[in-house]
């Protein structure tokens, strides 16, 4: 949500709501690059792991989730890389 990415999101992130993925899913796929690897999060990981799915689903081979969301990427690698705003 743009709450969850403004909390914080790691450099270079697009903030995709999971309820527009779905329902622009055709504009998406437009846009999205297909031949580079497509890292889908959230805050926990239940959410990013659904639009891997949809992506894969979609067609691009390239796209994961990051398991734990940020909640996980956090207790490994502390608050430094992400960025607030």
């Amino acid at each position: 949500s743009a709450a969850e990415y403004r909390l914080g999101h790691l450099f270079g992130a697009v903030n995709v709501p999971l309820l527009d993925l779905e329902l622009n899913l055709a504009q998406w796929v437009e846009r999205l690059p297909r031949d580079v690897p497509i890292v889908c999060y959230c805050a926990t990981g239940a959410l990013g792991k659904q639009a891997a799915q949809i992506l894969n689903q979609a067609g691009f081979v390239h796209a994961t989730y990051l398991v734990g969301g940020l909640q996980g990427w956090t207790e490994v690698f502390g608050p430094r890389y992400l960025l607030r705003f």
